[in-house]
């Protein structure tokens, strides 16, 4: 039975870090149908049901996780975040004291410790404002649950015909326009996505969350200072978003401002430092990537060179930093101090699939014909492709004969590339995720079409598949470049190392996710087709 246990959990942490929430929670419940106090499968759930922002059912889950094993820290963690989520201030000061008296210490504890000293100075301060109440305007809050969940459940086509039902009786419910506008997102009607959420602050003006969601739809179609109008906006209701700091960060490094670009990512990263290291999201790390690159475009040397040495004290993973750092080492001449991968170029494997077995060429025309039914986007904003559709990156989730069996290849090709460049010094190798997913999209372009110089910041081995190239090309088009340039990093000497190769059918490339590439525009009426893939790790 231990070993089931065991392996169930496992299978339920793996659904959890790829974002199949609804398979973890049959799991962990399914554990805890033979083993109802196991510690692990209770802490999980209640972190799934934080992330629906579900507080208290969450608060049960923490406590029977803490008296099933007191010793581990981020149960005590976990719980004191959702009290003081909820403010429930008397109830935290108490655990807190119970888990110090427990021997629970470090960092995480004192930063807890912190954000309660500061709510007590703040509400004896006067500084604390009412919530919002989503709950006004006299739609019940059973209602708004109901709708919440189907929103969650990706019932966006039922949340709409609810939403406009109720509107008719509530047209001054700002929190009806809001959830109406987050279903017409989801299925990707922007437009009206952006109608719904502008009602919605016509009679809610000061709903941060509202001007939040504004903001990223306006992004998505193109409408830049629209967005960056929306996230300063939603900041000055609410100080302490930093994904709206971090978003107006990017859309300001992408206009080139970049002086009050960094200015927004450095408050984005102070305000995750003062959560636990734990429980930070990956976009933290993200956030310190573009505060590096703006460092290096500015020509603020020596702070880029100390800032980075720092970062690598206590993260050594952080792609995005990778990338400048070796082309700031690259153009300055100065040792590369961050240990991801510093020699990127070198560490490139071409293959085919060809190896695999014979009649490969059937097997592609295969994958081509299934990749067809699968739905894609022409020219999807923020993804650097033009003159080209391509689909969501999930089609290894998918129950395709020909993509289970291309994922299999992968898997060999992706040890035979561990084991060529196993004796590497380099954080990508040394601290190779164990738990980790294949995630892939497919990418056809057309005439024309072309990707942009780019990384894959959320992976950690990134890779591609040809299964159309360009017949005869001229003047490498349709070829994949790599460089340790790219996003617009500013150019001190022309000298820098690239590689360009001219695939054809079957090839298939695995490079560090660190790495720069972009495709060569082409001229010829033909298609390129190819799928994209990363490695991506999965915290534990």
């Amino acid at each position: 039975m231990k070993l089931i246990i065991e392996k169930t959990l496992s299978e339920a942490l793996l659904a959890q870090n790829g974002n199949n929430f609804g398979e973890a929670e049959r799991l962990y419940r399914l554990i805890l149908e033979s083993q109802p106090y196991h510690p692990e499968a209770n802490y999980q759930l209640g972190l799934l049901a934080i992330s629906k922002n579900k507080i208290l059912p969450a608060l049960p889950l923490f406590r029977v996780a803490i008296e099933s094993n007191p010793k581990r820290i981020e149960f005590w963690i976990g719980y004191l975040d959702a009290l003081i989520r909820i403010e429930r201030i008397a109830d935290a000061k108490r655990i807190l004291k119970q888990a110090k008296d427990r021997g629970a210490k470090g960092d995480d504890i004192n930063k807890l410790e912190q954000r309660l000293i500061s709510y007590e100075s703040d509400r004896l301060e006067g500084n604390l404002q009412p919530k919002n109440s989503l709950h006004k305007r006299n739609l019940s809050k059973d209602k708004q649950r109901l709708l919440v969940n189907l929103l969650n459940e990706g019932a966006h086509e039922k949340v709409l015909e609810e939403t406009s039902s109720l509107i008719q009786k509530y047209p001054s419910s700002s929190v009806l326009h809001n959830i109406q506008g987050v279903a017409n997102y989801s299925i990707g009607k922007l437009n009206d996505a952006i109608k719904s959420y502008e009602k919605a602050i016509e009679i809610e003006p000061n709903s941060a969350d509202t001007l939040n969601n504004l903001a990223v739809s306006q992004k998505l179609i193109g409408d830049i200072n629209g967005a960056i109008n929306s996230y300063k906006s939603a900041i000055k209701i609410k100080s302490d978003i930093p994904e709206c700091y971090f978003n107006l960060g990017c859309l300001l490094q992408g206009k080139n401002e970049l002086k009050e670009a960094k200015q927004y990512y450095q408050k984005a990263i102070e305000i995750w430092e003062n959560l636990p290291q734990r429980i930070r999201p990956k976009i933290y790390q993200e956030s310190v990537g573009h505060f590096a690159e703006c460092m290096y475009c500015l020509s603020d040397m020596n702070e880029l060179a100390d800032y980075i040495k720092t970062v690598a004290i206590t993260d050594q993973t952080n792609v995005r930093l990778a990338a400048i750092s070796t082309f700031f080492a690259n153009q300055t001449n100065e040792r590369n101090f961050y240990p991801f991968c510093k020699s990127p170029l070198e560490m490139i494997l071409i293959s085919n699939i060809s190896k695999h077995f014979s009649g490969y060429s059937q097997f592609i025309n295969e994958l081509i014909h299934d990749l067809v039914q699968v739905p894609q986007i022409w020219e999807p904003g923020q993804k650097g492709t033009h003159g080209g559709f391509q689909t969501a990156s999930t089609i290894f989730d998918l129950e395709i004969k020909s993509i289970k069996k291309l994922s299999q290849i992968l898997q060999l090709e992706i040890e035979e590339f561990r084991s060529k460049f196993k004796n590497s010094s380099s954080t990508f190798i040394k601290r190779w995720p164990q738990l980790n997913k294949l995630t892939g999209w497919y990418v056809r372009m057309l005439k024309g079409g072309y990707q942009d110089s780019h990384i894959h910041a959320s992976g950690w081995l990134s890779g591609v598949v040809y299964l159309k190239t360009i017949p005869d090309p001229v003047d490498g088009e349709g070829a994949i470049e790599f460089s340790l340039n790219g996003n617009n990093y500013k150019v001190f000497k022309n000298e820098y190392p690239t590689m360009r190769h001219e695939p054809v059918m079957g090839d298939l490339i695995l490079f560090p996710s660190s790495l720069y590439h972009r495709t060569i525009p082409y001229k010829q009426e033909t298609e390129r087709c190819i799928i994209a893939f990363d490695l991506t790790p999965l915290e534990p």
